[in-house]
Formats: C-alpha cells, sequence, structure tokens
C-alpha cells in the first residue's frame, strides 16, 4: 500500500515535469521589430496544470517556463512560432534549448506541489543536464474493505543527472543523482470513531544511476522525426546517507 502512494507521488512529479518541459508552446513575443531582435529575446510559457486523481483531490495549478536566448548562431522565429528549437549542429539536428521553469499545484484535499527544473546543452549538443527540486505535501486517501486508509507524505526531492555525446554518435552516456526527504504517516479509520494512526516517521532515499541513451530527434523540444530509447539503473543504498537499499531499473521509449 505504501509503494502505490509513493508510486503515485513519483508518478505525478514526472507528469508535472513533462507538462512542463513538453507542453504545446505558444510565444507571446512581438515579431514586429524583426526576427533577429525576436530570436535574442527571452521567451515566457505559461502552462496550466489541472489535476483530476480522486486520491489526492481535484485541483489546479500552473508553470511558468522561461526559454533562454541563443548565445550564438541565433535562429529567427516561425511566424506560427514555437519557441526556438535550438541551433542546428549537424544532420538536421538542432542543440536544444536551454530552459527553466517554475510550478506550482494546489488541490482540495490540502496536497500541494511546488518546484523549479532547469535543462541545458552545451559545447554544440555534446553534454546534457538536467537539474530538479521539488517540495510536496500530499494527502492521498483509499479503501481498504470498504474503510477509508489516509496517507500523508511531506518532503521534498531533489533531481541531478549529466550526459556526454559519445563522439559523433546519437548515444549518450552518464549518471544520476536522486534523493528524497519525507515525513510520512497513514490513518486508518476502522469506525466513527478512534482513528488508528502509524507514523512511518521521517526518511531519506537516495540513488545512483548509470544511463544511456540514445537520441535521433531532429529536436528535443518539438520533434517531428526520430525516436529517443533510454535506459537507467538505479542503486539505492544506506552508504549514499539514505534508509533503503535496493536497485531499480528504467526503461523508456519516446517518439
Amino acid at each position: 500500500m505504501i509503494g502505490r502512494f509513493q508510486a503515485l507521488l513519483g508518478g505525478g512529479r514526472i507528469a508535472l515535469a513533462l507538462m512542463v518541459l513538453l507542453a504545446p508552446p505558444v510565444v507571446a513575443d512581438d515579431l514586429g521589430d524583426g526576427e533577429a531582435d525576436t530570436a535574442s529575446k527571452l521567451r515566457l510559457l505559461p502552462v496550466p496544470i489541472f489535476i483530476t486523481e480522486p486520491a489526492v483531490g481535484r485541483g489546479l495549478g500552473a508553470s511558468l517556463m522561461l526559454i533562454h536566448p541563443l548565445r550564438e548562431n541565433r535562429t529567427a522565429l516561425a511566424k506560427v512560432a514555437v519557441p526556438d528549437t535550438g541551433v542546428e549542429v549537424s544532420d538536421g539536428r538542432r542543440q536544444p534549448p536551454d530552459v527553466t521553469a517554475v510550478m506550482g499545484a494546489y488541490t482540495d484535499a490540502d496536497t500541494w506541489l511546488a518546484g523549479v527544473v532547469h535543462s541545458a546543452s552545451w559545447r554544440g549538443d555534446r553534454l546534457r543536464y538536467l537539474g530538479a527540486l521539488m517540495w510536496t505535501n500530499v494527502n492521498a486517501a483509499t479503501y481498504v474493505t470498504d474503510r477509508p486508509l489516509d496517507f500523508t507524505s511531506r518532503g521534498a526531492s531533489v533531481l541531478q543527472r549529466m550526459s556526454a555525446r559519445v563522439g559523433s554518435s546519437r548515444l549518450f552516456l552518464g549518471g544520476s543523482l536522486k534523493a528524497r526527504w519525507s515525513d510520512t504517516s497513514l490513518t486508518l479509520r476502522p469506525g466513527e470513531d478512534d482513528p488508528i494512526r502509524v507514523g512511518l516517521g521521517r526518511t531519506s532515499d537516495v540513488g545512483l544511476a548509470v544511463q544511456g541513451f540514445f537520441d535521433s530527434r531532429d529536436t528535443t523540444f518539438t520533434p517531428g522525426r526520430g525516436q529517443l530509447v533510454s535506459l537507467n539503473v538505479w542503486r539505492h543504498d544506506t552508504s549514499f546517507g539514505g534508509d533503503f537499499d535496493y536497485w531499480y531499473i528504467q526503461v523508456g521509449h519516446a517518439w
């Protein structure tokens, strides 16, 4: 049961991050000053977040994505515009734009989330970086044999990921660090009165990963062709400063 809620929490953070980084963009810049000037401006992209999961309540949120101006080899926006999809580096591939996003969400069950995410690409897309910092307060509920079971978890999470291109290929290799600190409790209500509360206490979960991915997409922002295949092998260990020891393997595929 605890694992189910932890999976729900983790999935929610991932979903929000994906909404921020992959949502269809709309540009508010005025192109009247000329395309060259527009290419040097900051892009601000607001993204609404709608939460409809009954377990954590219904609510709303928002994120604001900042697309940083290109430092070199500037490319102008198309009139039907999406934010810069980067600088062309070779074979039709474009270097991903540097993006910073802040987000927040709240539900009627007093569940909330706040965080910041930053992604960057350096040296002609030979190096890619992703970092995230999240604060969460999750109040969820489910039923066990028709009895309500409440789940509460408060904490913070951090993710750091760096990868490097292998030669001139489409293959990247790298590593990740992920850590979460939380204070969790369960409340079972067998009757109208006297709920049973079990405090699981404060825990930390720290993991390191070896990762590799093959990225043949023409751009990471709004790809028109290609695909992404990834493999991450995680080791969570008490020697890293956490309270748990386990292995975790992630396999991903996207177009």
